[in-house]
């Protein structure tokens, strides 16, 4: 009987490591419920006029300038925004636009569009800390959220995948 337990561990192992490997979903990504992004009321960074709605799905992605894994965000959202169906749209929280221009001039400017962040749209999103990135369906609901860092293979293969 005593010789079959490190057998019965050697199996219960393979079985755990087996079930994180072939459950893919990473940790930070949550589905969500209920939850109405409204773009309509929303003014752009660049020009201060309403939101240019792109009529398909896109991607919304809160960050700064100062924020470390945003930065590093920033990098997998450039590879991504070369793909013409997806677009990306950037909410910036917390920063002085001078900042996010100099950082969109030097790395890159992966956004179809920019918003400026008000309290309403933080607090309807339920943002306590960025980077957060949604999926937001055409109909403006928030089909898949983010939170922290994003890896843009995953990032596409949710946007493709996701419903509607």
């Amino acid at each position: 009987m005593s010789k079959y337990i490190p057998f019965t561990f050697f199996i219960l192992l393979v079985a755990l490591l087996g079930y994180k490997t072939i459950n893919t979903k990473p940790d930070n990504v949550q589905l969500v419920q209920n939850l109405y992004f409204d773009a309509s009321k929303l003014k752009s960074a660049i020009n201060n006029q309403p939101i240019i709605h792109p009529n398909n799905k896109y991607i919304l992605h809160v960050f700064s300038s100062w924020c470390t894994t945003c930065k590093q965000n920033h990098y997998e959202l450039i590879r991504l925004s070369n793909e013409k169906a997806i677009k990306i749209i950037g909410i910036i929280w917390q920063d002085k636009r001078e900042n996010i221009d100099k950082m969109l001039h030097k790395e890159g400017n992966p956004y179809y569009d920019l918003i400026n962040a008000d309290e309403e749209t933080i607090i309807n999103l339920g943002i306590s800390a960025i980077p957060e990135t949604f999926i937001v369906s055409k109909d403006n609901r928030v089909l898949l959220k983010f939170s922290g860092e994003i890896k843009e293979e995953e990032l596409r293969h949710a946007f493709y995948t996701s419903n509607n």
